[in-house]
């Protein structure tokens, strides 16, 4: 199994023994996404392409699924936990536990998904990391988002 190192702060990120120049966050902060993206509070259902609907990360304010979502290992997230469960594991088999909480393995999952599809590669869910990702439905079925 290939090693995945983040350094998310750093200049390079080393997946596979490959280094790879940082790029501009998910977040939205540099300008890569919509400036009206919002931090991920809850989770929603979203229709995938194959018509069948997945549980995904979302923010409660902006009743969209548009959000990001960062490292933060003290406060449990559903939001998190629909991206670990759906996302991470279930769509991208990833090996990751599904416990809510965004650490060292959801970030370094996140950057195996964003190394794999070309997204700006940083460790943190947002925009681009969302649309690119495979993401497992509520009946078992994967498929991208609409």
């Amino acid at each position: 199994m290939k090693k995945l190192l983040v350094s998310v702060a750093g200049a390079v990120l080393c997946v596979g023994g490959a280094a790879l120049p940082a790029m501009a966050a998910d977040s939205g902060d540099s300008g890569v996404a919509p400036a009206s993206l919002v931090k991920c509070n809850t989770s929603a259902l979203k229709y995938l392409l194959n018509n069948q609907q997945a549980r995904v990360p979302a923010n409660t304010g902006s009743d969209w699924v548009d959000c990001w979502l960062e490292v933060d290992q003290v406060n449990y997230s559903s939001a998190v936990y629909y991206l670990q469960l759906n996302g991470l594991k279930g769509g991208e088999n990833q090996p990751i536990d599904a416990d809510g909480y965004y650490g060292p393995d959801t970030e370094a999952a996140v950057a195996a998904v964003q190394y794999r599809y070309r997204p700006p590669i940083d460790g943190v869910y947002g925009y681009y990391t969302g649309r690119a990702m495979n993401w497992k439905s509520v009946n078992g079925s994967i498929s991208k988002w609409l």
